[in-house]
């Protein structure tokens, strides 16, 4: 029998709701954790242009999808600095022209050696909770332009600081490499290790983390990466054409935005 909903339905129940979000070495935010409470509410980011809103709505997003259409103001197009994640990674900033040969050369806040994780907590009034997480690297034998990423799943609270970085343990100021940064990550209980975000042939990320937010329908799944960093709806109702398949899902917008 086909599903004909987006979501998982209880109207007795709340969903999942993100009630933390943690990044680290991404985009401008440099070094150290950067942790967002929401305690499964609505929150308000306010900041003056260029400190960091939209980077932190892509980081969002990017929980959500390979490579989101990220978020691109007129002056990143015009500087060349269009956004992705290899540039998050990265930490780029701009572009340095080089007169010798007449070509450019990319700033960055970070070298190749690099690791960004980006962590989400969802929690529910049932008292079900899992940390969704991924971490990028790039592979020091390979000259790849695009990072490595792999994902994981695991039930209760986790936070980058506490449990894989340790600050708390000693692990202030250390150099980590990408192993230790999988060892730990794997040993928080009941952990699930994705190596690819779909896949047809193994296990994958997106198919899990759809099962934790309850969601039916890849629909959902994408509407929530392709809405999260938008930076302005002039038409809400031609907004949801233009991001919904032209079906009938069985239930109105306002059932869609209460989930």
């Amino acid at each position: 029998m086909q599903n004909n909903t987006l979501f998982l339905s209880d109207e007795n129940f709340p969903g999942m709701r993100l009630h933390r979000f943690e990044l680290l070495n991404w985009g401008g935010f440099d070094g150290a954790p950067v942790t967002l409470d929401f305690d499964g509410n609505s929150l308000l980011l306010v900041g003056l242009n260029r400190t960091g809103k939209t980077t932190i709505l892509d980081a969002m997003a990017t929980l959500y999808a390979v490579e989101p259409r990220y978020n691109q103001s007129a002056e990143n197009a015009a500087n060349d600095k269009g956004r992705s994640v290899s540039t998050y990674v990265l930490g780029k900033y701009g572009n340095e022209r080089e007169e010798r040969f007449g070509g450019t050369i990319e700033q960055n806040l970070r070298g190749r050696n690099t690791i960004s994780i980006l962590l989400g907590y969802y929690a529910d009034t049932r008292g079900n909770s899992y940390t969704v997480g991924q971490y990028f690297w790039f592979n020091s034998t390979q000259e790849k332009k695009t990072p490595e990423r792999e994902y994981f799943i695991a039930p209760g609270s986790f936070s980058i600081g506490r449990d894989i970085l340790r600050l708390e343990r000693g692990g202030q100021g250390k150099q980590f490499t990408i192993e230790e940064i999988k060892k730990n990550i794997r040993n928080f209980a009941g952990v699930e290790l994705f190596r690819s975000f779909d896949s047809r042939r193994e296990k994958c990320y997106s198919e899990r983390f759809m099962q934790v937010l309850g969601i039916t329908s890849r629909q959902g799944f994408d509407f929530i990466a392709k809405t999260i960093s938008v930076r302005g709806i002039d038409d809400i109702n031609q907004f949801i054409r233009d991001r919904l398949p032209p079906r009938d899902f069985g239930q109105s917008l306002t059932d869609l935005l209460d989930k």
